[in-house]
């Protein structure tokens, strides 16, 4: 394998796409794909921040944009179901979190044949929000019965989030401060996590559209379509987009 200093200069320097990227790099390492891998993935975003230099590594082109497109209509499921699996088995404690791109690389490879199949995975996964891993331990689980008996629990407390979300706190943080405060003074940990479930639905609740936005939005994407070109839809819909956003802030909509 080629020397780390060298993997991260061509990580760090490369003039090209990234998953023409990935395919130089699994080729002139066929022998130690996972290493490479695995030090792509946890070091490609803060490599990602260097602007080129003007010592540039050209890549050539290995790839089409015709064929990725392809790619990823054949394969992108599959890819995000094994790097999803992975992912799932570790937080669950089902797969040690230092063998996580081992395990990874394992199910790329027992699926994907070529290596130009192996580089778009590589650079797929690379590309996704889930990566580099981070641990976050194993989640608590309950079963439907016990959720349901500590809802019932934790009715004054519901009480007390509710209050606080229909109060009209102007920032997210005010709201936050005061649901944290709430947690912090249970002291069973089943209880904390349902109460915090519901702060977080009734915060998805706020986040949602109603109706009514929803119906203006329609309406107002086909009044301002009649008089935008094609080429203009997507213009027009930030328009109305901004419009509606303005509207709910001069309105006092909470945030």
């Amino acid at each position: 394998m080629k020397e780390i200093r060298e993997i991260r200069e061509l990580l760090k320097k490369a003039d090209g796409k990234t998953y023409d990227v990935c395919y130089k790099l699994l080729s002139e390492n066929e022998h130690n794909m996972l290493e490479v891998f695995q030090y792509a993935c946890e070091n490609h975003l803060e490599l990602r921040k260097n602007e080129l230099s003007d010592d540039r590594i050209v890549i050539e082109n290995y790839f089409t944009e015709e064929e990725i497109a392809t790619y990823i209509f054949i394969h992108g499921a599959t890819v995000r179901g094994i790097l999803g699996s992975a992912v799932k088995n570790c937080a669950y404690g089902i797969v040690d979190e230092k063998d996580f791109y081992k395990t990874l690389w394992q199910g790329v490879s027992a699926l994907l044949i070529t290596l130009k199949d192996k580089a778009f995975a590589f650079y797929y996964i690379l590309n996704d929000r889930r990566i580099p891993y981070q641990h976050i331990g194993i989640p608590l689980y309950m079963d439907k019965e016990t959720y349901a008996k500590k809802i019932e629990e934790s009715k004054s407390i519901f009480n007390k989030i509710n209050y606080i979300f229909e109060i009209g706190f102007r920032f997210k943080n005010e709201i936050s401060s005061l649901v944290l405060r709430c947690i912090d003074e249970i002291e069973n940990e089943e209880l904390r996590v349902v109460a915090l479930a519901h702060a977080f639905s009734l915060h998805t609740k706020e986040m949602s559209p109603s109706k009514d936005i929803n119906d203006a939005l329609l309406r107002r994407i086909d009044a301002r379509l009649e008089d935008n070109l094609e080429d203009k839809v997507f213009d027009a819909l930030k328009d109305i987009l901004d419009e509606i956003e303005k509207e709910e802030s001069d309105s006092g909509v909470k945030e």
